[in-house]
C-alpha cells in the first residue's frame, strides 16, 4: 500500500511525500524492487547520485532468505 501511495505522490509531483511513503514501504519490505526503483528516481531528481547508486546496487543483490 505504501508503494502505491508513493507512486501516486511521485506521479503528482510530490517528491517529499513520495519519498516518505516509499521509505515506509522499504522499512516493511527492504527488498521491494518497485519501491527501490522509485526511490532511485527520487534521488536522481534531487541530484543525489551517491544514494541512487547505492539503491541500484541494492537491486542487484539477492533477496534475503527467510529464516525457517
Amino acid at each position: 500500500a505504501y508503494t502505491l501511495l508513493g507512486t501516486i505522490h511521485l506521479a503528482e509531483g510530490h517528491g517529499d511525500d513520495a519519498a516518505e511513503a516509499l521509505r515506509r514501504a522499504l522499512y516493511l519490505d527492504p527488498d521491494h524492487a518497485e519501491a527501490i526503483e522509485h526511490m532511485i528516481v527520487i534521488h536522481d531528481r534531487k541530484g543525489n547520485a551517491t544514494q541512487a547508486a547505492a539503491l541500484r546496487r541494492r537491486l542487484t543483490r539477492k533477496p534475503r532468505e527467510d529464516a525457517k
